[in-house]
């Protein structure tokens, strides 16, 4: 458990947070070997609001600069690596709490979130629906 969300409630947010709220969404996919994995991201459309598109991108590398080093290296007769951190991205501490973003997790997530974390369940309510939802502020960066 990486210390990732903190709930909230609704009467805890500014009008500003309510408009920027995002939605979660959750993926699922059968692996080869039958396991099921699944991967859960926040809606981002909501941010091109009032978020410019610079600062809502991760930050990426052109790949005319990757080839580009590629060749130097070589010429250098370097030795190169290629290295993956899992999830590295999502691991990143968000410091200014003005950057957090707050997501609205529906459904069956919330009653996982909750086997999880008994702490959520004060922070669970119903929508005009019926149906479960917790709202989260999150402490770590976001893919979407």
């Amino acid at each position: 458990f990486r210390d990732t969300f903190e709930p909230m409630l609704w009467k805890q947010l500014t009008k500003q947070q309510r408009k920027t709220v995002l939605e979660s969404h959750m993926f699922l996919k059968e692996k080869r070997n039958g396991k099921i994995k699944g991967r859960t991201v926040a809606g981002g459309n909501k941010q091109s609001d009032y978020i410019p598109k610079e600062d809502a991108s991760s930050p990426t590398v052109a790949t005319e600069a990757v080839l580009l080093t590629g060749i130097v290296d070589a010429h250098e007769k370097r030795d190169v690596a290629v290295v993956d951190i899992p999830n590295a991205f999502i691991q990143t501490r968000v410091e200014d709490e003005k950057d957090m973003v707050i997501i609205k997790i529906r459904g069956v997530l919330v009653d996982i979130l909750c086997d999880i974390d008994s702490n959520y369940k004060s922070f669970v309510t119903l929508d005009k629906k019926g149906t479960k939802q917790l709202l989260v502020r999150c402490k770590n960066a976001l893919h979407s």
